[in-house]
């Protein structure tokens, strides 16, 4: 899980002397990262996790480096930064470009004044005017958004990010001198927000926070004890630290996506699906003719075979060959006869509708995945041992299964979209927009009516 939190300066932190072995552990080295670097902390000491080859490629090339050099090879790893950036604000953009041409100049001159030499006659404090936008871009609260910078060339000390301070966008009169950081110096502050991450790692609760220079072992659970029952403690020492009222705070948990799951059962149903069918063809060759005879019965799938036999039982009208044709008692008003229905057909009413036997790039599944992919023994066991009827009726099963499989991908392929949506919408900057419809009230001499209608509404 990631705990984010308002940081507070003063607070003592206690941590290994080092990093254990086989533990991955990173130093937030680049500037704005601590959430990026509390994901790759928690995602790269989770075992067997299914990782794209970015990022496995990164696991594996750092396995062996320690905490700080994995920090500076997070600060490379363009792959990531793209992600990391993508969530950020156009201003969020634009101020850490600003703020990184304002740190790469000065780092010019003091390197340009460390070759020179001390100076003999030392200038005078300059008064200077600061704003917002001469400060460092901040991490935004509703996005988490913060953008990377690049690493100082002339500069190979750790960056703090998240507990950077908050500026206000405020002139204030300060002084400074040439060796001032004038993207901080005299801004009124107040604290910024800071994402450090918690997990079980071999049978232990850590504490994974890139500002520490190690890592923290909270303990290890007792048997039948939940590992949150380690963290808990943790977080209710940490939020008493702060005044009363003060609960701005979050817990967020790491979690599989579920669509890897609905996915793989797509997968495995497709495989089991082209083995049952491969049974069949060298059992009956003429399976695929008694298909259309094969009914729904509420959850029984019956076959035409199972079907006839049991009308037959029952005195019921026969049915006859592949074409259905119905034979029975001569008169046909004795014969029942099925009602109407008027209701709207689903897809699981007509499963063999849109079935998937094969790659599918709507629902993202590839040959690989399919091949891939184990199904469940009792269905092996099935393929093995049924006969040409039970085949049919797992055939029926899997085939009325697939059906729910793909409603559930698509819903949750939905939910996807919609969560991206939601981002675009979050980090999409508007001040241009207002700040564009304000100019244009006033413009109209209409601004003032505006806001006079509003502070009545407001009475």
């Amino acid at each position: 899980m990631i705990f984010l939190f308002q940081y507070q300066t003063g607070t003592e932190e206690t941590y290994e002397s080092s990093c254990p072995e086989g533990l991955w552990f990173a130093n937030q080295v680049p500037d704005n990262a601590c959430a990026t670097v509390a994901l790759l902390n928690i995602i790269n000491n989770i075992p067997d996790v299914k990782l794209g080859n970015e990022l496995l490629d990164f696991k594996e090339t750092t396995r062996s480096l320690s905490p700080i050099e994995r920090g500076e090879a997070i600060d490379d790893f363009h792959h990531v930064k793209i992600i990391h950036n993508s969530f950020a604000r156009e201003i969020d953009m634009l101020e850490s470009d600003l703020s990184w041409k304002r740190k790469q100049a000065k780092a010019r001159t003091d390197a340009r004044k460390r070759k020179a030499g001390p100076s003999p006659n030392k200038q005078p404090a300059k008064k200077a005017k600061l704003s917002l936008a001469a400060s460092n871009a901040l991490p935004n609260k509703e996005t988490g958004a913060k953008t990377f910078e690049d690493t100082d060339p002339l500069s190979n000390s750790l960056r703090r990010s998240g507990r950077t301070r908050k500026q206000t966008a405020k002139y204030q009169e300060v002084d400074t001198d040439d060796n001032a950081d004038v993207t901080t110096t005299g801004l009124i502050s107040e604290e910024g927000y800071h994402f450090i991450a918690y997990m079980p790692i071999r049978d232990e609760v850590w504490r994974l926070d890139g500002m520490d220079p190690f890592p923290q072992n909270l303990g290890r659970p007792e048997d039948g004890q939940d590992w949150l029952s380690i963290v808990k403690p943790a977080l209710q020492a940490r939020m008493a630290q702060y005044a009363e009222g003060q609960i701005e705070f979050s817990l967020m948990a790491v979690v599989q996506d579920p669509i890897l799951d609905d996915r793989d059962a797509l997968a495995a149903n497709i495989q089991s699906i082209r083995k049952v069918e491969l049974a069949l063809d060298k059992k009956n060759p003429e399976w695929k003719r008694f298909l259309h005879h094969t009914v729904t019965d509420g959850h029984d799938q019956k076959t035409c075979a199972s079907l006839q036999a049991e009308q037959k039982a029952n005195g019921a009208i026969e049915i006859n060959g592949p074409n259905g044709d119905e034979k029975g008692d001569e008169d046909d008003t004795q014969q029942p006869k099925a009602a109407e229905s008027h209701e709207v057909k689903t897809e699981q009413d007509r499963p063999e509708e849109g079935l998937i036997k094969t790659m599918s790039i709507e629902y993202g599944i590839s040959e690989a995945d399919i091949a891939s992919t184990k199904i469940p023994d009792s269905i092996e066991q099935q393929i093995v041992e049924g006969d040409a009827e039970s085949l049919l009726a797992l055939r029926t099963l899997l085939v009325t299964q697939q059906a729910g499989c793909r409603h559930t991908v698509r819903d949750e392929m939905q939910t996807a979209e919609s969560d991206r949506e939601q981002v675009r919408l979050r980090r999409h900057d508007f001040k241009p927009f207002f700040s564009t419809w304000i100019a244009s009230l006033k413009d109209e001499e209409l601004l003032k009516t505006v806001v006079a209608k509003t502070k009545t509404r407001a009475k």
